[in-house]
């Protein structure tokens, strides 16, 4: 014989253990989600500033690779003050770090043949306002 259940529902409603439960859930994962924004947009910055440095380390040795091919020297280089981030459009201090530059000379045996180059490497160190210390190297080996 089949017999038909007859479902009560509640009608009184959530208990205030259960709405407290459902908020603190809510908080942690919105703190969970925020913590998470904000450290994404510290690596974004970190990135972008290493993708900066980079390039000017990169600008760098270009320039000197094109002095050593069209005018058989190199440039003197002094070190010098360069801008990583300029925070546009707030009242921060630029990013700023120092670039340098060591050239030495190279000799390498292969195949008993001698192969003489100069290798070139471009150093920038910055301050990084979160991460602290940051250095990023460039080397280039320039043959003759």
């Amino acid at each position: 014989m089949i017999t038909k259940k007859s479902y009560k529902l509640r009608e009184d409603g959530l208990t205030l253990i259960e709405v407290l439960a459902a908020s603190v859930i809510i908080v942690v994962a919105a703190i969970g989600i925020y913590i998470g924004i904000l450290y994404a947009e510290s690596q974004l910055n970190r990135n972008y500033h290493d993708r900066v440095a980079t390039l000017l380390a990169s600008g760098e040795c270009d320039w000197q690779y094109y002095r050593r091919v069209y005018h058989d020297a190199f440039d003197e280089f002094i070190p010098r003050e360069v801008i990583i981030d300029e925070f546009e459009g707030t009242e921060r201090q630029p990013l700023r770090g120092t670039m340098s530059m060591n050239l030495e000379e190279n000799v390498e045996v292969v195949f008993g043949r001698t192969m003489r180059y100069m290798t070139l490497t471009v150093q920038i160190v910055w301050e990084e306002p979160l991460a602290g210390r940051r250095v990023m190297l460039v080397r280039e080996d320039i043959f003759r």
